[in-house]
């Protein structure tokens, strides 16, 4: 090893000890104060436990100070998914694989290539580049197959059927004459004949936006009004020692101070006649109501409202997917923007009507915007990787002179803690910004936002974070000798691109550290969501606003994951200690996400496993990037053989990644294969069960026919029975199990028992439908004997006429909120003395344009407001 190369090795050393000191015993008193305070602030640290809805909560943790790492470990994959979510789940699925590959890439790396990496041998270094290749192909693919069955296990889960979204096809860019709800009709039912149950088109809404906004804003100032009211009545009470049957309301009783509130109507309140607040929102509230009905009754009645997007419901959880795949126009541009699978609560509704010519002119803004933050990013970024390089610029620059008088704690900090933080902290707001651009750009749901967040965020910190730290760190690393001898260019940044690993080893050891002790801790939540509910929540609705669990962003955290992960490839032969980093950092997030997910984050709108399929691939960059920093080493060493052999496994790597593209249309779509073999698991179980309760219930009958532990519905009357005729006794015999038409219902069957003349309606299951295809007859045409009456043979898939089993009110689901008919809930707590019954109720409700609610909220004889955990797990206000 040159001497040059064991001083700056000797000149970063304070750097990585400065690093490793202050993170890990950040990490340390972080994961220390959580064990801690972890049983004592729930809300925080446990909410899933008890904040959630019944099938989704986590059991509660055993005592122990480390029942956190072992208990949630322990869980099982399926039940995993069901408390998480597959996205979630997802998040700590990929930080485990990366664990594992890193864990062999660390070995392999310990044993053999720390030994040989002085003695310049480059093939034991090409022999482990291909190693390493072919295990993070084999992991990326492992992924990518991880995800497809995560999504289509979510697409067709019994969870699905009862919800909106499972049913429903999203289709924008509709032209002017198809903006009808029967023409609309008859297409898609030619797409999928016989399963489309509505068509729900989307209507102009500007005019009633900010009306809706405002009608909103006067429903949460008059529940603030009724709230300060009970509170100052109860306080009074509790001051004078009044009893409840003592005095009358406040603001009736003449004798007690006028306790309702007011306020002034003037600029922000502060100037302005002096009006009672209660009566003033109450009004608003009603005047905005009879404008907004009138508007809403417009809005759906006339036909120029109709707007270019639609939502289509199907009867199953399989259409929408093969109406999604479906050409429906032949003029390119129209009807072409179609999604599978929309929740109503996903959409963006501002986005919904944009036109096809609008979206395009948005992208192009968007991709300016882009452009112009990775131009101003990359400049701070060149900047600030320019820390990590003070020795060298304090040798080039008299300006940075004063560095070598410091003490070698402060270098430590300078060059290894401050450039890492500050990087970190930059890049912490970008997503921020790139939401900002991809909802600017007309996409339509926030799902589809965070898509191309993680692809941006992913390419930002690439070009950013590794090009650009690269190419300023090199550059300020040999910028004296390239002055001096400038036709040694190439050869003297081949030889110091690898120098620039130490500021990684720094950037991920604060990722590896610092980062999971504040995602532990939950830092932000634990300050911001405590001041918010000591100050700023008064009313049950937003206690429940902001009690409630907080959804976590697999994207963003899945593209800083897999940026880490590219370093470490990257990095994997030049310099093998980023590798052991990118191993701690893999096993520490993996543990922290274990819990978190489990007990700390919510639930709410799931992707299917999507993002870890897109994350998995961006792996691929990293390999190509290895790839040709590999090869340029190679050739700047003048090693021809290894530089070729190189070539070869970038073209091995294009390979895979064709391959891995396969898993593409997997993640679009549900596979016809599976819907079939599901819906006929589900046909044979009905028909099971239908078997098991006829074998029943002649027993059942007999014992108790009217028992209160068996429903009514399960016993089939008996009927007498008379003698039949000898011939029709006869054929009756013959036949031991036959199907006839039940005339409740077109599309079902009930299996009768031959000597029973009424079917029962305890044996009704759905009508198989058979994809055996039809025997052909070949030979003679003339007309065989029919063969005597046998039991049918099984068929091999039989599956029911689907049924459409979700919410029914989904026409009002796909509606702009602006026109929804529901009623407003002015949910208030119950207070102690009944004064919001009793005094405020009867006006509020007297024009019937609100809905008076009290359920799961109280009012303690202190004033202070508490919410139930069913009120803010599953109440909807």
């Amino acid at each position: 090893m040159s001497t040059k190369a064991v001083n700056e090795q000797s000149e970063n050393l304070p750097a990585f000890i400065s690093a490793i000191s202050l993170n890990g015993g950040l990490l340390v008193v972080f994961t220390t104060v959580f064990i801690l305070i972890r049983n004592r602030i729930p809300i925080i640290y446990a909410p899933r436990t008890y904040l959630v809805k019944e099938p989704e909560r986590s059991p509660p943790l055993s005592k122990g100070l480390f029942t956190w790492i072992t208990e949630p470990w322990r869980v099982e994959e399926e039940t995993f998914v069901a408390r998480a979510g597959e996205d979630n789940y997802a998040v700590v699925y990929y930080c485990r694989q990366l664990f594992m590959l890193f864990g062999f890439i660390s070995l392999v790396g310990a044993v053999i290539l720390w030994p040989l990496h002085a003695t310049a041998r480059l093939w034991a270094n090409l022999l482990l580049s291909y190693i390493y290749i072919g295990g993070t192909i084999f992991m990326i693919l492992r992924m990518c197959a991880k995800a497809s069955e995560l999504h289509h296990e979510w697409l067709l889960h019994d969870k699905q059927k009862t919800e909106l979204a499972g049913y429903t096809l999203l289709i924008r860019d509709i032209p002017s004459s198809w903006q009808d709800k029967d023409k609309l009709f008859a297409l898609f039912d030619r797409v999928q004949p016989g399963r489309v149950v509505d068509v729900i088109l989307h209507r102009h809404t500007e005019h009633l936006n900010e009306l809706h906004v405002d009608h909103l804003k006067a429903r949460a100032n008059l529940e603030n009004a009724i709230v300060k009211y009970q509170k100052a009545v109860t306080k009074h009470k509790k001051a004078t020692g009044a009893g409840g049957d003592d005095i009358e309301m406040a603001g009736k009783d003449p004798k007690l101070p006028n306790l309702r509130p007011k306020h002034k109507t003037g600029f922000l309140g502060l100037v302005g006649p002096e009006v009672d607040s209660i009566s003033t929102y109450r009004d608003e509230l009603t005047i905005n109501e009879r404008v907004l009905k009138e508007k809403r009754d417009e809005t759906l009645e006339a036909e120029h409202h109709a707007d270019s997007a639609a939502f289509v419901v199907f009867s199953d959880l399989f259409a929408p997917h093969v109406a999604a795949g479906a050409n429906l126009q032949h003029v390119p541009g129209l009807m072409g923007d179609k999604h599978a699978g929309v929740d109503p609560e996903d959409v963006v509704w501002e986005n919904l009507g944009m036109e096809y010519i609008e979206r395009n002119f948005r992208i192009l803004v968007a991709y300016l915007g882009i452009l112009g933050l990775v131009l101003s990013w990359g400049f701070v970024t060149g900047a600030i990787s320019a820390l990590g390089n003070l020795d060298d610029l304090a040798r080039q620059n008299g300006a940075f002179a004063f560095f070598h008088n410091l003490d070698d704690k402060t270098k430590g900090f300078l060059q290894g803690v401050l450039p890492s933080l500050l990087v970190a902290i930059l890049y912490s707001v970008l997503p921020i910004a790139l939401r900002f651009f991809s909802k600017l750009s007309g996409l339509v749901t926030y799902g589809q936002i965070e898509h191309a967040v993680v692809a941006q965020y992913y390419g930002f910190l690439v070009f950013n974070v590794l090009l650009i730290t690269t190419i300023t760190g090199s550059i300020f690393s040999t910028l004296h000798d390239i002055f001096e001898k400038p036709e040694k260019l190439l050869e003297l940044l081949g030889q110091t691109v690898p120098t620039v690993s130490n500021f990684f080893v720094n950037y991920i050891i604060l990722q590896a550290l610092l980062g999971p002790g504040m995602e532990i801790l939950q830092i932000v939540p634990l300050i911001v969501r405590s001041l918010k509910l000591m100050l700023l929540t008064s009313t049950p609705r937003q206690i429940k606003e902001q009690s409630s669990p907080a959804e976590f962003q697999s994207g963003v955290a899945l593209a800083k994951h897999s940026f880490i992960a590219t370093l470490g490839i990257v990095y994997s032969v030049i310099a093998p200690l980023v590798s052991v980093i990118t191993l701690v950092y893999f096993a520490v997030w993996s543990t922290v996400y274990t819990y978190n997910m489990q007990y700390v984050y919510a639930n709410v709108h799931q992707t299917g496993g999507y993002f870890l399929h897109r994350t998995a691939q961006q792996l691929f960059l990293a390999l190509y990037v290895h790839e040709l920093v590999i090869v340029a080493l190679f050739l700047l060493k003048k090693s021809w053989p290894q530089a070729a052999l190189m070539i070869l496994a970038f073209l091995i790597t294009l390979a895979a990644h064709h391959h891995a593209n396969i898993y593409d249309d997997l993640m679009e779509t549900v596979p016809a294969d599976m819907a079939m073999e599901q819906a006929h698991e589900e046909y044979q179980k009905a028909l099971k069960e239908a078997e098991r309760v006829q074998a029943a219930a002649p027993v059942l009958e007999e014992l108790n026919p009217v028992s209160p532990m068996i429903p009514l519905q399960v016993i089939a009357p008996k009927e007498e029975k008379k003698e039949a005729p000898v011939e029709e006794k006869k054929e009756a015999e013959s036949e031991v199990v036959t199907s006839v038409p039940n005339p409740d219902t077109s599309n079902k069957t009930v299996i009768v028992d031959p000597e029973d003349s009424q079917p029962s309606p305890m044996l009704d299951v759905p009508t198989p439908r058979s994809y055996t295809p039809t025997p052909t007859h070949s030979g003679s045409s003339h007309k065989q004997p029919s063969p005597a009456p046998t039991i049918p043979a099984p068929r091999p898939y039989q599956y029911p006429e689907p049924m459409y089993e979700g919410p029914p009110d989904y026409e009002q689901k796909f509606l702009h909120p602006a026109i929804r008919s529901a009623k407003l809930k002015c949910w208030v707590p119950k207070d102690v003395y009944g004064v919001g019954d009793a005094d405020v109720k009867p006006d509020v409700v007297a024009d019937g344009w609100l809905e008076w609610v009290d359920y799961f909220a109280e009012m303690d004889g202190e004033g202070k407001v508490t919410v139930s955990a069913e009120g803010i797990a599953g109440f909807e206000a």
